[in-house]
């Protein structure tokens, strides 16, 4: 099955910013989009999982990292559940994204 990725306007906005700073990450997110869209899922070695932030923006969401951790870089998505679907949401540091530093 193949997935459809769906681009967020924000999330063009957010690419063209983070990836101005860190353009080595340009491949390795091609990467982990080509395995979203064949697969629906993101190996484990990007710590993919829910946000469940009680009142949070992106509660329900999920996200995983960039950079195995050597930049501040997550990216926030959304599965839909019903048809073969991935919408990305959101690119950028914890701090762009939650208002403060990753903990």
């Amino acid at each position: 099955m193949t997935y459809k990725i769906i681009i967020e306007p924000i999330f063009k906005r957010d690419y063209k910013r983070i990836t101005a700073s860190h353009p080595r990450i340009k491949d390795e997110l091609f990467g982990v989009l080509r395995e979203l869209e064949t697969t629906g899922k993101v190996s484990a070695q990007y710590d993919p999982h829910l946000l469940v932030q009680p009142g949070g923006n992106y509660t329900g969401y999920m996200e995983f990292h960039l950079a195995e951790g050597r930049y501040d870089v997550l990216v926030i998505y959304k599965p839909h559940h019903t048809n073969p679907s991935i919408r990305l949401v959101r690119m950028g540091t914890h701090e762009d994204l939650f208002q403060g530093p990753a903990l």
